[in-house]
């Protein structure tokens, strides 16, 4: 891993005690915006508020031990880098339908299954590379940053408070310190925007009459300490839901894979795709972390893209944070006074984080997505799900016809985005692997090979970066047949594109190719400087690619490179 030069606290730093536990408090308050699904989820299924209670300080332990074990980087769960784990918004339809047909027995049985799909799964995604390329994840990601505006923006403009000038203000002057200290701040102030704007925000609130006397009431209600409890906690399964949770599942594997590639990529300047490995590692973990949820009596659970916009926004991806993050979360549970400070959060705070958040998602899904040349085929596979995904929000109660038991898909827009993009990838790679036979000889002139590979790039839409490596490499084999006259006929050159991979093999008649191992100080001092030379450009093309083999035989000299995608 290459470390970004705009990150303070990298993935395996160790930042000072005092500034784990203070952006571990500034991190809980992002996650508890997923305290409002929960209330979603027993509103939609006429429950009280107690059980609302239950449900959160419940879910707040699996929150707090799901981000722990997924910051873990040793071991078969985890993917070892800072993605804390929250109640999802993919589960709240399929948790409404559970608590409307059953109750919370019910919720939570369907919970846990819902859990062991998504750990079950983790043990093939690493074969299914090609299904989650980086406009894929990267569509994802965007759409989580979409999404957080409906939440976001009524909040902002204090839709819920009635829109009056005093919330608007809170809003306003929450946001601009939390863009202030991220674009102007300095010194350990820089790592502190949210909750430096927390506090802001509640203190202004409260001198402007932002807290109902019913909020001062519920926060005077709470307990210090208390155990989360259930009188009747139990389990049920019903098959009928079997398609709801399945759906819920799904898009919350590929919400976590976008978020893991996410991590990797803030993380490594020299990042090229996925490494589905520790993407499936990161799997398994976000599926325990939900069976746990339901057994202990809470609602699914997922990676929460919010926290990673902030720590891409305060240049902190230290994996130690999410053990600070996920001890707070655990402690908060059993101090539901405290806890009670986050769930009354006045709407205007809330809105102007949300805010703060969603642009450093919508960006970085961007900045995924065009890390490949958009062709016709990602064109459609990025904007189709897109616009149908985006209608889901735009135009309210346009799939209410649908039957009930696919209502979970185009229930919100990240949900119907994950199908649709899972869906057109599928389809869409048929004829994807694509060929390019040419031919060079020492006479041709460099931008003959290089205009060659270009054309195929943009036509297959590979890497920019990927082309230009191969572009490197070919131009120093045909430099270096011709500068030592290992042959004076023409090579024949194949390349091939299948998404995960550009192979090229090159043919010729003559002289072996040189030795491309490394050139030692001994070797240098030894051989004359023509073979040095021709071992040295060697070895730079060896360099320039993931693989590289040299075969002789009675068809003369085959080169063989390949280059991951």
């Amino acid at each position: 891993m290459q470390r970004p030069a705009n990150l303070i606290y990298g993935r395996d730093d160790i930042p000072p005690l005092f500034l784990r536990i203070g952006l571990g408090f500034q991190h809980v308050a992002v996650l508890s915006v997923g305290w409002i699904f929960v209330v979603l989820v027993v509103d939609g299924f006429g429950g009280n508020r107690e059980q609302a209670t239950n449900l959160i300080r419940c879910s707040m332990i699996a929150s707090g031990i799901g981000s722990i074990i997924q910051a873990l980087n040793r071991g078969p769960v985890g993917c070892g880098y800072f993605c804390p784990v929250s109640m999802g918004p993919v589960y709240i339809p399929a948790s409404i339908m559970a608590g409307k047909l059953g109750g919370l027995h019910l919720l939570f049985g369907m919970t846990v299954f819902a859990g062991a799909v998504e750990l079950f799964l983790s043990r093939f995604v690493h074969r299914l590379r090609s299904l989650f390329p980086v406009e894929v994840t990267g569509l994802i990601v965007a759409t989580v940053g979409i999404e957080l505006i409906s939440l976001g923006c009524p909040r902002f403009i204090s839709i819920p408070a009635g829109g009056d000038g005093g919330s608007f203000f809170v809003s306003c002057a929450t946001l601009g310190l939390m863009v202030g200290l991220t674009v102007w701040g300095r010194g350990k102030w820089k790592l502190f925007p949210v909750l430096a704007g927390l506090v802001a925000g509640y203190l202004l609130s409260f001198f402007l009459g932002g807290f109902s006397g019913a909020d001062k009431e519920l926060f005077l209600a709470e307990h210090w300490l208390g155990l989360p409890h259930y009188h009747d906690l139990g389990f049920q399964f019903d098959a009928s839901l079997i398609i709801p949770f399945l759906i819920a599942s799904t898009a919350c594997m590929v919400k976590t894979v976008g978020d893991i590639t996410l991590s990797q990529k803030i993380n490594d300047t020299g990042w090229r795709h996925s490494d589905m490995h520790n993407v499936g590692k990161g799997i398994a973990a976000s599926g325990l972390t939900t069976m746990l949820s339901g057994l202990g009596g809470g609602v699914g659970q997922s990676t929460f893209s919010s926290n990673l916009g902030l720590a891409l926004a305060t240049g902190v991806t230290s994996r130690v944070i999410a053990f600070a993050t996920g001890g707070i979360l655990i402690l908060l549970a059993f101090v539901p006074r405290v806890g009670m400070v986050f769930a009354i959060m006045p709407p205007p705070v809330m809105g102007a984080i949300l805010v703060y958040v969603a642009s450093f998602m919508i960006v970085a899904g961007l900045q995924l997505i065009t890390t490949r040349m958009l062709d016709a085929r990602r064109t459609f596979i990025i904007g189709l799900p897109l616009i149908f995904g985006l209608s889901v929000e735009i135009v309210p109660g346009l799939y209410r016809g649908v039957p009930e038991i696919f209502s979970p898909i185009f229930a919100t827009a990240l949900s119907f985005t994950t199908i649709l993009v899972l869906l057109l990838n599928a389809i869409l790679r048929l004829g994807i692997s694509k060929t390019l036979s040419f031919s060079f000889s020492n006479r041709d002139l460099p931008p003959y090979i290089r205009n060659q590979v270009n054309k195929f790039g943009e036509r297959c839409g590979a890497r920019a970066e990927v082309v230009r490596r191969v572009v490197f490499a070919l131009e120093n084999v045909q430099e270096l047949i011709k500068e030592f006259k290992l042959t004076e006929q023409p090579v024949s050159v194949k390349i091939s594109f299948d998404e995960l991979n550009i192979n090229v093999e090159a043919r010729y008649q003559g002289l072996p190719f040189p030795e491309h191992s490394p050139v030692g100080a001994d070797e240098l001092v030894r051989n004359p400087l023509p073979l040095t030379m021709a071992h040295f450009t060697a070895y730079l093309i060896f360099k320039s690619c993931d693989e590289l083999s040299v075969e002789s035989g009675d068809e003369g000299q085959v080169l063989n490179l390949r280059w991951d995608h």
